[in-house]
């Protein structure tokens, strides 16, 4: 009888070890395809769209990512039931806090698919943060170069499309030609133009708007760093693909991506960088302003005249008067309403979301989250980001982290300018990451 017992216990001991291995290579495959092609998410919903007759299914494979997401944070919590043990630090519970909150305007909302808009964009991607972070994850130097080889070809594209390729290309795979601002029933703009100009295609790849993939290459910049610092096989090409990246954001002429990235780099070379390396990296950036300034006056960018400085091309784009008087009135409203509403409008009332209810713009990520979740969302959201900024900054020289922090406090900047944290696809990801470098060891598994 006691053998029964015994084989009893050692196959349900197999069993369960079996599951644990099937679970988690099913959530490692999961998200190395979301890794793989969400950021021609974009891209390919508007072929689609254009391609088949307008119907449900088209709208239910919209929502790819967020099903990958759900399947992905199910399988971990079933993993953490069976397998791991639960230990939640203060970042997790501000989390937590903050995704309650969320759902505590459900109750108060008339309308709930606004609601459930406005949960996909200021809450799903950092509560998937807390799923991932509480599972090993194997083999993540795979998932990383899925990700940069994903990005290769998103980058390669944009820069076709910017530079070689005829600015009506995206035409044919049903964009349009609308210069407005985005609107759920019109198609993404094929082009989209540098303010007052016909000339200058802003870059966008495969993403919806050149900020949109400005958020995007700062994250990949930063998935990149190791692999500058590190003398490994992949530096070449690593240098390159960061070099493009770089030229990339460039031509997104997104100025508070430019603003993200300035603010990082400053960051990374006074933090991160030995002293002896920083006068080569300040005397190459001199030679690099200059061949700039030469370049552009070679390719006859510089359309001023001799003494006028500077020329009215530089002026459009940096300073875009009728943009940026937009942008501080829009940021203005949205201030004096959070003061009116200190508890909140409810989600999906401003930013992204709002465009397909009723269009209320803040230009500022962190006034967005103030205006619909109250001042204390807006608390909880930044002591959460400055949180998880310190977890990496604080990585005792692992350049993956560090590399991520970068990125975040870039997109973190932008998001004083603009909505930054809007593009599902690159925040998904880069919480996944930050999730996967600060999850458990293997030792953090217990024994079933």
């Amino acid at each position: 009888m006691l053998s029964v017992v015994r084989a009893c216990r050692q196959s349900m001991t197999h069993l369960v070890a079996h599951l644990g291995g099937t679970l988690s290579k099913t959530r490692w495959w999961l998200l190395f395809i979301l890794i793989i092609a969400a950021p021609f998410h974009a891209f390919l919903i508007t072929w689609l769209k254009d391609a088949v007759p307008e119907t449900g299914l088209i709208t239910a494979i919209s929502a790819w990512r967020e099903i990958f997401v759900v399947l992905i944070s199910i399988i971990v919590a079933l993993e953490i039931l069976l397998y791991y043990k639960l230990r939640l630090d203060w970042l997790d519970w501000l989390i937590i806090a903050y995704a309650l909150l969320g759902m505590v305007f459900f109750f108060f909302q008339e309308n709930k698919m606004q609601w459930l808009w406005g949960m996909r964009f200021n809450i799903m991607p950092f509560l998937f943060y807390v799923f991932v972070r509480h599972v090993h994850w194997e083999k993540r130097g795979r998932l990383i170069i899925a990700a940069l080889i994903s990005g290769a070809v998103v980058v390669i594209l944009g820069l076709l499309h910017a530079l070689v390729l005829p600015q009506n290309f995206l035409t044919n795979f049903g964009y349009s030609t609308y210069q407005g601002q985005f609107q759920p029933d019109i198609a993404l703009s094929a082009c989209q133009y540098l303010e007052h100009t016909e000339r200058f295609c802003r870059a966008i790849s495969t993403f919806g708007g050149p900020t949109r993939y400005g958020t995007y290459l700062l994250l990949l910049a930063g998935l990149l760093l190791p692999f500058l610092v590190h003398k490994t096989r992949g530096l070449v090409a690593a240098t390159v693909l960061f070099a493009l990246t770089l030229v990339s954001i460039v031509l997104t002429y997104s100025r508070s991506i430019w603003i993200g990235t300035g603010v990082a780099a400053l960051v990374g070379f006074f933090a991160f960088i030995p002293r002896k390396v920083k006068w080569k990296i300040f005397l190459a950036g001199i030679v690099l302003f200059l061949l700039g300034i030469f370049g552009w006056k070679l390719l006859g960018i510089w359309d001023g005249k001799p003494h006028e400085f500077p020329p009215p091309i530089l002026k459009t784009i940096f300073v875009r008067e009728s943009s940026t008087n937009e942008h501080w009135l829009l940021m203005k409203d949205a201030w004096e309403t959070s003061l009116e509403k200190p508890l909140g409008i409810g989600l999906g009332a401003t930013g992204p979301a709002s465009v397909r209810f009723s269009k209320f713009l803040t230009e500022n990520w962190y006034l967005q989250i103030s205006v619909e979740m109250g001042i204390v969302g807006g608390l909880l959201f930044v002591f959460f980001l400055i949180g998880l900024l310190r977890k990496l900054f604080l990585a005792h020289r692992n350049w993956s982290r560090r590399g991520l922090f970068l990125s975040l406090l870039a997109i973190s900047v932008a998001g004083l300018f603009t909505h930054s944290f809007e593009e599902i696809t690159t925040i998904l990801l880069l919480m996944a990451f930050a999730g996967i470098f600060l999850s458990p060891p293997q030792s953090g598994k217990r024994h079933a």
